[in-house]
């Protein structure tokens, strides 16, 4: 697999066309959008939730995350029948997580991205709490790789278009064994220290409401990339960005990538009653069935 990298011009043209979409956002959003951008030029898992109710919903907008899919185009369709299938998964399991895959598209989506969505809990809350990577692989390894993920849940895949619109159902447990085996998540995730993410986030913030009025869009675009480079937010990695300007309405993929959230939270699974317990925060005692960590190496 080949890293795919990009011009200084390149990365000011994805940015360029970034910009009309921002236009009725609020700076929260667009930092939030921005954070998710710099991730995938830096190849950095992204981290994002959607809050689990009858439907899914978005944390941001309080409304279904279904209504701003777009579903007209064929790659549109496709994805939006994995997404379906994750959000019924969501609404009517406890546990669990789901694996997608979305190969890349000629001129559509440049590189490929896994996405890892289980359900989880917070503040009382149900959530399905997702993380996605962009990752340098061709149609063909996309395949492979989705064949040897589902083997032990006896699903074959014959084509990439199989794999794009049915998400791989499993065990949280042993989804995140993959996501640790694929990416070593759990080694990216301890080296972004928190206080990174913090000043990156006053470093963005800072970057966009001190945009000079007086620039045109490409000037905003340029700034803003000297800016994402210098304070060491943006990469060199090629996006899964497709290379025209993005209507307001994204294609599942491309909606469930937009959200991102805390990329220093993760989390692993309560070996007694299975539920993801936030790692990272001292807590030692499942909150859920009370199974303790001194005792954990007995559970089964």
């Amino acid at each position: 697999m080949v890293k795919e990298t990009v011009t200084l011009q390149e990365r000011i043209r994805e940015v360029y066309e970034m910009l009309p979409i921002w236009n009725d956002k609020p700076v929260e959003q667009k930092i939030e959008e921005f954070i998710s951008f710099g991730t995938e030029t830096k190849r950095i898992p992204d981290r994002y939730k959607f809050i689990i109710e009858d439907k899914l919903i978005s944390p941001i907008t309080g409304k279904p995350v279904e209504e701003s899919v777009e579903k007209d185009s064929f790659i549109g369709k496709t994805e939006f029948e994995a997404f379906e299938k994750i959000q019924d998964f969501a609404v009517n399991n406890n546990t669990g997580t789901a694996i997608w895959i979305s190969p890349l598209v000629k001129d559509v989506y440049p590189c490929s991205k896994i996405i890892f969505s289980s359900i989880d809990y917070e503040n009382g809350e149900k959530i399905l709490f997702n993380c996605s990577l962009v990752i340098d692989a061709n149609e063909e390894e996309c395949l492979d790789l989705a064949n040897l993920i589902s083997i032990s849940e006896g699903i074959k895949f014959n084509d990439t278009n199989e794999i794009r619109k049915n998400p791989i159902f499993m065990n949280t447990k042993l989804a995140i064994n993959w996501m640790e085996s694929l990416v070593m998540l759990k080694d990216q995730f301890e080296n972004e220290k928190k206080e990174q993410i913090l000043l990156r986030y006053s470093q963005i913030e800072s970057a966009i409401l001190n945009i000079p009025i007086y620039f045109n869009r490409y000037q905003q675009a340029e700034y803003l990339v000297q800016q994402g480079l210098q304070n060491g937010i943006l990469g060199e990695a090629k996006t899964s960005c497709g290379g025209t300007i993005k209507k307001t309405d994204l294609t599942a993929s491309e909606t469930m990538s937009e959200n991102s959230l805390d990329l220093n939270e993760s989390f692993f699974e309560c070996p007694k009653c299975r539920r993801p317990i936030p790692s990272g925060k001292g807590i030692t005692t499942c909150p859920y069935c009370g199974a303790k960590k001194e005792n954990y190496s007995n559970c089964v």
